[in-house]
């Protein structure tokens, strides 16, 4: 992580995204970034465990939601994978 512990990657992103959504007034926010901090964070919220059920490959999208504090995982969309192969 370029100097950081994984703590400290977690703790970083979990701030600034929850400062920019508390402040948001309800707005919806696009946020990108590369496969291991996306991982970091999806395993704060879901675990290990079911983290681990899921590859961030290229281009994947996971939706989020918001509220009192948390984020509650919706889903993950692997745009690189066309309906047929699912």
């Amino acid at each position: 992580f370029g100097g950081e512990t994984k703590n400290e990657v977690e703790h970083r992103i979990v701030t600034t995204l929850s400062n920019l959504l508390e402040s948001s007034n309800g707005k919806t926010f696009l946020a990108v970034s590369h496969g291991t901090a996306i991982q970091v964070f999806l395993r704060k919220w879901i675990g290990d465990d079911m983290a681990n059920q899921y590859v961030i490959g290229n281009c994947c999208i996971l939706k989020f939601i918001y509220t009192h504090g948390k984020f509650e995982f919706l889903d993950m969309v692997d745009p690189t994978i066309d309906d047929a192969n699912k």
